[in-house]
């Protein structure tokens, strides 16, 4: 039996059939030429037709010399027996016409190209299409960003791309950076738009008039429906959001949430998807309905509801029949009289069932902190007679009708509305494609996802499913990506907030130019930093991309803050423990590499196993944090005890209440446990927890209290109650752990350092001698100072080194390199003292 290859498949899925018999070799090799096909990077076998089917050789391969020389008859015509040649292969006079992936623009998502990998296989798919690449392992293709697919505004080498894709890619570079707003690439407006959307102050002294003036021209106004009477800086950040600067990246506390619905304001947009994390969807609604942007509508009666109201209304008729008959009225009046009480009880009850205003249908308090004193709409020195009829705003008095949705895990998703706004949380999103796919087909016109890094991760599955989703939309779309903490310490972490805001392929031409831009490689493969270029950076998202003030400057009264650092002396024993298991867990390993190899690890070997071995720091997180549990409740007794006081009907009073934020949920668990010993002299439960258990209702309500002085100590997660609340009753905040992320750190410490706060606000970390403290602060200080790069100074990045002797700064991985270190010296004793 003469072994022959068969063409099969299709152009864009091309695939070899062989048929030999098991028996046969390599015509060259000798080898059994079943053991040769079992080297080709992508192959299996159909038993039902009794072949070997080759569907990648790789790169730089010939495959027909390949095949030939391994003694294979090749067949490009006829098609594998019992099966046709597809008419996409007619012509084909080579497998080397298949090899290069086959690209072409997405039908569906308009900034977005999907690759075959053919002949050259998966891996060199992805290297050819570099890095921005995501793998739909359910089609059998790549997704890549459009603009991708050219360098140096051609073709990739060793990629065929569709002559029109190819077309569509070079017109998204060359496309204005005006998102529909033909006037925004006028030079003057786009120095107004960086004049509003630097704008800063809670009034605007000293501002350029004339270019808010002609920003309002262009833009328009907030409409004179908005419920909420915005700040000016508020006010001018919608405006430079809605023109296109659609990363909105202002500090916590300025007002995000306001700013966001005042841009979709601005644009009408009809159908709106905000996504948000599932701890704030009920604010966020709540602030969607006080600006009148959307309701939600009244429920219809229940069953329930409509007997009780049949009986009211025969009770009503009974009555008024009664009343016409003993002040002598004839039967016709009479009845005349029930029928007229019938419908003045059912007017008055519909009345006391209709939702009365937007806020009512949601629980929360009935002003804003982001509102200003007075209730007129703050001025931007623009008068209504200078803004154009012809702008694309709603300016009637009265609020749009649009239906307001909310959607939330573990209850029935809601029909989506012909007009209307859709809060929907991320996690919810990301968990259920069939949503997303629904919210898509939706067709939104304005989109916005808030805490936007929550997404910063390319191949995450909340970044993957937010991109897919903007992709979808229509040119010229709204969307919004919002975030105080852009950058955490990598500038790669930016780009899939820039891909969701629009600006990725516009002023960066794609995810792999700015990745070659503002990253390199290091030694372990990883993108890291290029240090050089981040002014730069810096620079063009100051001058075209983002919104972003800095709070100092815009609450020019805001009180200082200040850090320090708190060493206590502990019991290490805990510590100890936790250090000997994590020492004697190393040590196994350098046994088996000395077994293997013979030799112990160099340094770099060192460093490559502790990349894959950061869990082990947790262990000595954890028990350093709880070894400092006994000491900071020391503290915390004798804060309460000076600051709190006990009122004549049993109440706690505390004006001055303390924050103490934890990470890990041991800690936050021994706090809660050791709390009533120590605080027994008390009598009252004092201290309350927000932490991920924390129900949503449960967590307002202690925010209530808080805010109310009733609470004198609350303890606080990091991560659970590090957004989407108020905490400005405090101006005091212990850390009695510190979280790898700096921007998580100042996200915690803005819960009180915010509008709001009246008092100086001092931020105190509890360090325990003996343990990695030290390092976790150096860290976070050299991860501040990249930060500080890009954010800019005064951007709440910087980190105050604490005072005592410090470790040199060491990433994660280079602590557990640090004691691989030590494991081998105290290992290479020990066995040389069992020598002797």
């Amino acid at each position: 039996m003469q072994p022959t290859a068969y063409l099969s498949g299709t152009v864009r899925s091309p695939e070899v059939r062989l048929y030999f018999d098991p028996a046969a070799t390599h015509l060259v090799h000798g080898t059994l030429l079943i053991d040769w096909v079992k080297l080709a990077p992508s192959r299996h076998f159909d038993g039902q037709r009794r072949c070997w089917v080759i569907t990648a050789f790789g790169v730089d391969k010939n495959p027909d010399a390949m095949l030939r020389k391994a003694g294979f008859a090749l067949d490009l015509v006829n098609g594998p027996p019992g099966q046709p040649l597809d008419p996409s292969l007619d012509g084909v006079l080579s497998l080397c016409d298949l090899m290069a992936p086959l690209v072409r623009a997405s039908a569906i998502k308009p900034s977005m190209a999907l690759c075959r990998p053919r002949f050259v296989g998966w891996h060199g798919a992805r290297d050819l299409l570099g890095r921005g690449s995501v793998w739909d392992k359910a089609n059998g293709r790549f997704e890549v960003p459009l603009t991708n697919v050219l360098l140096h505004g051609q073709p990739r080498p060793g990629l065929e791309v569709e002559p029109a894709t190819v077309a569509a890619a070079q017109a998204l570079l060359r496309a204005e950076e005006s998102f529909g707003h033909a006037r925004f690439s006028d030079a003057a407006i786009s120095a107004d738009l960086s004049t509003a959307a630097a704008s800063s102050g809670l009034d605007l002294t000293g501002a350029d008039q004339a270019a808010i003036d002609r920003l309002v021209e262009v833009t328009g106004d907030i409409p004179g429906w908005f419920g909420m009477s915005p700040y000016p800086y508020q006010r001018l950040g919608a405006m430079a959001i809605s023109a296109g600067r659609s990363l909105l990246c202002d500090p916590t506390g300025l007002g995000k949430t306001l700013q966001v619905i005042g841009a979709f304001a601005l644009r009408d947009v009809q159908r709106g998807v905000i996504v948000v994390p599932p701890v704030v969807v009920t604010n966020w609604a709540r602030e969607i309905e006080r600006c009148g942007l959307a309701a939600v509508p009244p429920k219809p009666p229940t069953k329930a509801e409509l007997k009780r109201r049949e009986r009211a209304a025969k009770k009503a008729a009974t009555a008024a029949a009664k009343q016409a008959a003993r002040d002598g009225a004839s039967p016709l009046a009479a009845a005349r009289a029930a029928a007229q009480g019938t419908a003045n009880d059912e007017r008055a009850t519909a009345a006391a069932t209709t939702v009365a205003t937007p806020s009512s249908t949601l629980p929360g308090p009935a002003g804003s902190p982001l509102a200003p004193p007075s209730n007129s709409a703050a001025s931007l020195g623009t008068g209504a007679s200078s803004v154009p009829d012809d702008r694309a705003i709603n300016l009637t008095e009265t609020a749009p009708q649009r239906t307001l949705v909310v959607f939330r895990a573990g209850r029935k998703e809601p029909d989506l509305p012909e007009t209307g706004i859709v809060v929907v949380p991320d996690s919810l999103l990301s968990a259920r494609p069939a949503l997303a796919e629904k919210i898509a087909r939706w067709d939104p016109d304005g989109y916005a996802y808030d805490e936007a890094h929550r997404a910063r991760t390319w191949l995450g599955k909340r970044s993957t499913v937010a991109r897919d989703l903007v992709a979808r939309m229509r040119p010229g779309t709204l969307t919004i990506a919002a975030t105080a903490t852009p950058l955490f310490s990598n500038p790669a972490e930016l780009a899939p907030l820039l891909a969701i805001s629009g600006h990725l392929d516009r002023v960066f031409g794609g995810y792999e130019a700015f990745m070659a831009r503002y990253t390199k490689k290091d030694f372990f493969n990883k993108d890291v930093p290029r240090l050089e270029a981040l002014p730069e950076l810096r620079a063009i998202l100051t001058e075209k991309v983002w919104v972003r003030r800095v709070k100092e400057e815009v609450l020019r009264d805001l009180p200082p803050k200040t850090r320090r650092g708190l060493i206590l002396d502990v019991d290490l024993a805990g510590f100890r423990a936790a250090h000997d298991e994590v020492v004697a867990k190393i040590c196994s390993w350098i046994d088996s590499f000395c077994t293997a190899e013979g030799r112990y690890p160099e340094d770099e070997e060192a460093q490559a196993w502790g990349k894959t071995q950061i869990g082990l720091i947790s262990p000595l997180r954890k028990a350093a944090g709880v070894a400092k549990v006994p000491a900071a409740l020391d503290r915390i007794a004798e804060w309460i005890s000076q600051e709190a006081s006990i009122n004549i009907d049993g109440t706690v009073t505390c004006e001055r209440p303390l924050i103490v934020w934890a990470h890990h949920q041991e800690v936050i668990q021994a706090l809660r446990a050791a709390a009533p010993a120590h605080l027994k002299d008390h009598h009252l439960p004092l201290v309350k927890v927000i932490d991920g258990s924390t129900s949503s209702v449960e967590r307002g309500r202690i925010v209530d209290e808080f805010q109310a002085g009733r609470i004198p100590v609350l303890v606080a997660s990091i991560t659970a109650a590090g957004v989407g609340i108020t905490l400005t009753k405090s101006s005091d905040l212990w850390f009695l752990e510190s979280d790898w992320s700096v921007p998580h750190q100042s996200q915690a410490e803005d819960r009180a350092w915010r509008i709001g706060q009246e008092n100086h606000v001092s931020v105190t970390t509890l360090l325990a001698a003996g343990t990695l403290d030290g390092r976790i602060q150096d860290i976070l200080v050299r991860k501040a100072d990249l930060i500080s790069k890009v954010l800019g100074e005064g951007s709440d990045a910087e980190m105050d080194l604490v005072e005592g002797d410090l470790d040199v700064a060491a990433a994660p991985a280079e602590i557990i390199a640090s004691l691989v270190e030590v494991a081998v010296a105290r290992h290479a004793q020990t066995r040389a003292k069992q020598a002797a």
